[in-house]
């Protein structure tokens, strides 16, 4: 049995795309779904929902598995499973955690009868048969399960307000056994790996928006752009945040690679731009060439902006 359920496992992983990586063991065994049914062996394949402008989203779905010793048993076993779709599955829909579910009996042998061919298609319900070859199994889909959609198109597992904060996401996944466990209950890898990032993007952007449109000087702007695309194209990587409305600010943090604490800070006010570069660097940017460095309260001229980038903002983030 042991055997059977291991080679299942890596079929669910390889044929259905359950995956086994760092966030997802692909599948468990011995799955409870809902409140009365045990499978013995869950696979689940997480999808990344891409179209939101401001942030992905993931889905599940499942593959069940029941699994048989002998042929004599799989009509009593397909009977059960078609009684627990209809009364216990759908009645719960995407409460049991998932977005789709395809359900499959398996047993092992070489071919499948008319009867349990005929009972399965006409149920939707998939057939694995387990080969044994010597001590090897070999598993053969030879009936594929109708996919059974939980949401109803209406809805989703666990919906995407539910997944737009990481403490929100971990409470549904640990509301969700299955998934919780699936996912080595670290839910948090999940959400950081393919939720935060596009979250972390748009309101970036709305923030970046934000600080342009404080300003109020046509040649400010300019000067920004110029002072945000020489960095880009002249400085190793480095990390941005735009702090907007969300933050009640109108600030541009930039920092090294890896750094926590911004080596630049570009602030907006509706005539002219603060540039804070290191600890004590303090000018103000009226255009590209109009830049005054403030020194014991007063204004100092330095030139344009292309010698404070080349002097000064350069060396800092290289």
């Amino acid at each position: 049995m042991r055997g059977m359920i291991n080679r299942i496992g890596l079929w669910l992983s390889k044929e259905k795309q359950c995956q086994r990586d760092e966030y997802s063991q692909g599948y468990i065994i011995d799955a409870r779904l809902g409140e009365s049914f045990v499978f013995d062996v869950l696979g689940i394949r997480y999808e990344v929902y891409e179209e939101n402008t401001s942030s992905d989203y993931l889905h599940f779905h499942g593959h069940a598995i029941k699994i048989e010793n002998s042929e004599k048993s799989v009509t009593q076993s397909v009977s059960c499973l078609k009684n627990w779709i209809d009364n216990s599955l759908l009645p719960q829909g995407s409460k049991v955690g998932l977005d789709t579910l395809s359900v499959y009996i398996s047993y092992p042998a070489e071919k499948v009868s008319d009867e349990i061919r005929n009972l399965c298609n006409h149920w939707g319900i998939g057939v694995l048969l387990c080969i044994k070859d010597e001590d090897e199994y070999f598993i053969d889909e030879v009936i594929e399960p109708k996919q059974i959609d939980l949401c109803r198109g209406y809805n989703y597992a666990i919906s995407h307000t539910q997944q737009r904060s990481p403490g929100n996401f971990e409470s549904h996944l640990r509301a969700k056994p299955c998934l919780y466990e699936v996912f080595n209950k670290r839910p948090d890898l999940l959400f950081d790996a393919f939720i935060r990032p596009k979250q972390k993007q748009y309101y970036n952007d709305l923030g970046l928006g934000h600080v342009f449109d404080v300003l109020k000087n046509n040649e400010s702007k300019k000067a920004l752009k110029y002072l945000c695309e020489g960095i880009r194209q002249n400085c190793s990587p480095c990390d941005w945040e735009a702090r907007g409305r969300k933050y009640n600010e109108n600030t541009i943090w930039i920092s090294r690679g890896g750094s926590q604490h911004p080596a630049v800070t570009i602030r907006t006010t509706s005539h002219y731009i603060v540039l804070t570069a290191g600890e004590s660097s303090v000018y103000r940017v009226w255009s590209e060439q109009n830049v005054k460095k403030i020194e014991d309260s007063r204004l100092v001229e330095v030139g344009g902006i292309d010698q404070v980038l080349e002097e000064v903002v350069y060396p800092l983030l290289n």
